[in-house]
């Protein structure tokens, strides 16, 4: 994971008070050529520049590393877009450290101060004839909010924790992941886990944050548990546990935990969903398609000797049957993936 690059900070402009969340949506626009139809080739496009509230922005001195099917690397210097023909599949999105975010009208002054806060590497799912939207996040020092602009990237603002007198950064606990989860094993069902993962590169606070567990046939909630009880915040690259007994003793001591309720993990089809507030950070189902629980397809059935693994850690495109596998357990750590 890499480390939030920090720009510089122009005193005039930006105020600690005024803290808001950049949300630099790349559209990555994947469909087959009439030559490439049989090969299952499909276009990524990059923006990197918008216009929003009057004002022109523009992504600069960017390098990128694409690793999937085939790995690639490219950069941006004053591109306003980037184009790149890919075999279809799931890739991971890198933006290395020593990026600038400018202006477009004062090119030559100083960066808009801004740290990226979002999951990177980004999960990006190369699709023949779908379009696929991945989001890089950045909080910015700037004191007017911004309405979402148009264009490839699309830039937009909201109140991020500096306003709303939070620890952390409220905008993080967006970012959370259901990354693992155990419902079965071969004999006494005494070893059940879920492992919930920041991916991202700021620390998500986890007050009115929620994990519910969701029976497939009616859809009603069968357990639910408030994270902030648990823990308040969770670290970057950080895990939180929820597990029988004799899962926790293994944990690493770092890892914050809880003990699973009575009822434990249903065998499915059923779902979980993680949310804060009423919002729906993540869902997960698995065996079947779960109303309120699921991101495209279920997850596969685990087959009491292995765990339903995000893979890569945090991989999330939004469709569970290619973003999960089976795979050993891992609580606490990273997932063991291939």
């Amino acid at each position: 994971m890499l480390p939030s690059p920090h720009l510089p900070v122009h005193p005039a402009r930006l105020s600690k008070r005024d803290k808001r969340v950049l949300l630099l949506l790349a559209v990555l626009a994947s469909a087959c050529s009439p030559a490439a139809t049989g090969s299952q080739l499909g276009s990524l496009e990059l923006g990197l520049t918008t216009e929003a509230g009057g004002v022109a922005y523009r992504l600069s001195h960017a390098n990128f590393t694409l690793e999937g099917p085939e790995k690639r690397a490219f950069s941006a210097e004053d591109e306003d877009q980037l184009e790149l023909t890919l075999p279809s599949g799931g890739y991971r999105l890198t933006l290395a450290d020593g990026f600038a975010l400018v202006r477009k009208d004062d090119l030559l002054g100083p960066p808009v101060g801004a740290r990226l806060v979002s999951q990177n590497p980004a999960p990006v799912l190369i699709s023949a004839g779908q379009t696929t939207r991945t989001t890089l996040r950045f909080e910015l020092d700037q004191g007017d909010s911004v309405a979402l602009g148009t264009g490839v990237l699309e830039v937009g603002i909201s109140i991020g924790a500096g306003d709303a007198g939070q620890s952390g950064d409220a905008a993080c606990a967006l970012g959370l992941r259901i990354n693992e989860v155990d419902y079965e094993q071969a004999s006494s069902d005494d070893a059940e886990f879920i492992e919930l993962l920041n991916p991202g590169t700021c620390t998500a606070p986890l007050e009115g944050v929620s994990l519910e567990l969701v029976n497939g046939s009616d859809g009603k909630v069968y357990s639910r548990y408030a994270l902030g009880e648990v823990a308040k915040q969770l670290a970057p690259g950080g895990r939180l546990v929820l597990a029988d007994a004799k899962v926790l003793e293994t944990l690493p001591a770092t890892v914050p935990r809880a003990l699973l309720n009575g009822s434990g993990l249903q065998n499915g089809p059923d779902g979980l969903r993680l949310l804060r507030a009423d919002i729906t950070i993540d869902a997960l189902a698995y065996e079947d398609v779960v109303a309120g629980s699921s991101e495209g397809k279920a997850a596969p059935a685990d087959d009491g000797e292995q765990a339903l693994s995000r893979c890569p850690d945090g991989f999330d495109t939004g469709e569970s049957s290619l973003d999960v596998s089976l795979t050993t357990p891992t609580p606490g750590a990273p997932n063991a993936c291939l």
